[in-house]
């Protein structure tokens, strides 16, 4: 059994370019502790250049730390997607990186990773 799992979701599924200077979506993530004991985790995530996390276009990166994540429970979070100037019709990729940490935050134990897949329409 794998002791982390990590989920995604956008809503909508498609992103459509005439939403390119409002809101085009909304991702959520989830990383699950399927453990018996508390875990120190924290996440990357990485957009392609088609999306961005706010209007401007400039921030594609987000980092976190989830100190503490009991057994047998779940972080969410979400975040506002935008496309940028550089969107495009077609699928692109973006990366979640999900590390599972000893004593602090400074040796990693384990890592998990997700595709996030973004397709754009018209």
């Amino acid at each position: 059994m794998v002791n982390v799992s990590v989920s995604s979701s956008l809503f909508p599924y498609r992103l459509s370019l005439k939403q390119h200077v409002k809101l085009a979506g909304e991702l959520t993530v989830e990383v699950r502790n399927n453990d018996l004991k508390p875990k120190l985790l924290s996440f990357e995530m990485r957009l392609p250049e088609q999306v961005s996390l706010d209007k401007g276009g400039l921030n594609r990166l987000v980092s976190k730390q989830i100190k503490e994540l009991a057994p047998s429970t779940a972080a969410r979070m979400s975040f506002p997607v935008f496309l940028t100037s550089r969107a495009d019709l077609g699928v692109f990729s973006g990366k979640l990186l999900v590390s599972e940490h000893a004593g602090n935050f400074e040796y990693p134990t384990a890592h998990y990773s997700k595709e996030l897949s973004f397709r754009i329409i018209e």
